[in-house]
């Protein structure tokens, strides 16, 4: 099936984006030099619009074709990340102004675009939703948004909608819309002949139980859980390279965070007892590991006492049982849990986990 077809209806005059309120970001290449490199913030008007699918889709066709994806997600997730991960072939991490600051963002965007031919980041619910908001985040890094909808129940309004999306914040750059779940050709040209001409058309990807990302209670099943989830990731690049535009973003310069002058993220006061250890998952639950991973990176990359008790932990063994499955050691020297504040005898994993960060 043909989704991007040549068929257009006559709308008159055509308007330039300046018209329009909109900032088109224009075709791009890799720039020169350390620091720069083509990359997309994958956003949408809500939850559940496929921005997964679509993020999932580049990152496995771009990989593919031999270039380095490197994909970031927006938010306190674990379970996109996963598929991320497993799209692109290289460990997805977390982006995120409220939690980790804006020099910790600029960081690692700075360090991932040396290294990548191509970075994506999936942004959170809505793309104004919440403060700071994935909008605030692509303002804030300079990234071009690609905006996915879910076309499955509409047709002019399609229009509409994505016009409203790039108009409601002045400045805010938009690469292109595309639509999701769409039902045949024809659906396909009602959707983009009701976009503005000088809103860029990236194309669909179809309605098929065979790109669909099983979903249960909040999110999507675990990448680890699925038999199958190479397929679906390998049919979702198929149809993504048929049907839409794969070429690659504009280029970005991300400068360093000293150089942008951005603010390190302020240490927050800790209350009563001085902390006496670090947060790391140890439970058996789906994400532990991953979670585990990323944090004691983290830990040792900022130095100080916080790297010194992780090297001493995996040196002991204390925090070899990060991976799902594995038994939870025992804390040799923790005898309160710093989120429940039950000691450490009693605070086993609860069906919401447990962040198992121990005090003594």
């Amino acid at each position: 099936m043909s989704v991007a077809g040549p068929g257009t209806r006559d709308r008159g005059p055509v308007k330039s984006g300046a018209e329009l309120g909109i900032d088109l970001a224009g075709p791009g290449s890799r720039g020169p030099g350390p620091g720069h490199c083509p990359a997309l913030l994958v956003s949408a008007p809500a939850s559940g619009q496929g921005k997964t699918s679509v993020t999932a889709a580049l990152a496995r066709w771009h990989s593919r074709q031999g270039r380095r994806v490197r994909v970031f997600k927006t938010g306190p997730d674990f379970l996109d990340p996963m598929v991320l991960e497993r799209a692109s072939g290289a460990p997805a991490q977390q982006l995120d102004l409220w939690m980790c600051g804006e020099d910790d963002v600029r960081a690692r965007l700075h360090a991932a675009a040396s290294e990548a031919d191509l970075i994506l980041i999936e942004g959170v619910m809505g793309l104004f939703d919440g403060s700071p908001s994935s909008a605030d985040l692509a303002q804030r890094i300079g990234v071009p948004v690609l905006t996915v909808i879910d076309g499955s129940a509409m047709a002019q309004t399609f229009g509409a909608l994505a016009l409203g999306l790039v108009r409601y914040r002045e400045g805010l750059r938009v690469y292109g819309v595309a639509a999701n779940r769409i039902g045949s050709a024809y659906h396909a040209q009602l959707l983009r002949e009701s976009l503005p001409g000088e809103l860029r058309w990236l194309g669909a990807l179809p309605r098929d139980p065979a790109l669909a990302l099983p979903e249960r209670h909040l999110g999507l099943v675990a990448a680890g859980e699925l038999g199958d989830i190479d397929a679906r990731l390998d049919a979702l690049a198929d149809a993504w390279a048929a049907h839409a535009d794969a070429e690659l973003p504009p280029a970005v310069a991300f400068e360093p965070a000293q150089a942008c002058g951005a603010a390190a993220p302020a240490r927050p006061p800790h209350r009563g007892r001085a902390r006496r250890g670090v947060l790391l998952p140890v439970s058996g639950q789906p994400g532990t590991a991953a979670r585990g991973r990323r944090r004691v990176g983290v830990l040792l990359a900022g130095g100080g006492r916080d790297a010194a008790r992780v090297r001493r932990g995996v040196a002991a063994g204390r925090l070899s049982g990060t991976a799902p499955g594995r038994a939870r050691p025992t804390p040799r020297c923790a005898t309160r849990c710093m989120r429940t504040s039950r000691p450490a005898s009693r605070c086993w994993p609860s069906a919401a986990g447990c962040c198992t960060a121990w005090t003594n």
